[in-house]
């Protein structure tokens, strides 16, 4: 990525973030207790599936919300990626 294309992505994941935060702290939005991926019960983050939506979030657990964020690094980049990368560590941040 050049160096003007990473700065406009961090631009817009800032805004993103904080559309949310603000949503979040305005009482417009709730954290789920609940992935939205896999149903665990535990704690979640928002995760935007594209930044230039920042008000579509999906609440994951640190899981799932990795897995999220590898597709959409692939997506971006247009690299595909090897479907064992996700088991692995689906099991190192489960504990297994």
């Amino acid at each position: 990525m050049e160096d003007s294309n990473l700065f406009d992505f961090e631009a817009e994941r800032r805004r993103a973030r904080d559309v949310v935060n603000n949503m979040e702290k305005g009482g417009k939005i709730v954290r789920s207790a609940f992935c939205w991926l896999c149903g665990a019960m535990t704690d979640t983050a928002m995760h935007h599936p594209r930044y230039s939506k920042p008000r579509c979030v999906t609440h994951l657990c640190a899981a799932c919300h990795t897995i999220a964020d590898r597709l959409r690094q692939a997506r971006e980049s247009g690299k595909p990626l090897e479907l064992k990368q996700f088991d692995w560590e689906r099991q190192s941040l489960e504990g297994n």
